[in-house]
């Protein structure tokens, strides 16, 4: 459970609002990441999603963005990964 305090900010909130959390990867790590794969970080890259699909991507973005705000490169997979 996390309360916000948005008193004194330009959020409003009213009843049945909803807040979505984005996280994202170091940007250092992730820099460090593509480097030690041999990827260009800043290839532009087109995303084609498959038929049902979903997990939101957006379908332009560079090699940088997918491992700094897409992928989770550097979490502890869960047990079904392992599966």
């Amino acid at each position: 459970h996390y309360e916000f305090e948005i008193k004194g900010t330009p959020v409003s909130y009213r009843t049945g609002d909803s807040l979505a959390v984005w996280p994202r990867n170091d940007a250092k790590k992730a820099e460090e990441f593509c480097t030690m794969m041999g990827y260009d970080a800043g290839q532009q890259l087109q995303v084609v999603p498959t038929e049902g699909a979903r997990n939101w991507c957006p379908q332009e973005l560079s090699v940088r963005q997918l491992f700094t705000h897409v992928l989770d490169v550097f979490g502890k997979p869960n047990k079904k990964f392992f599966d």
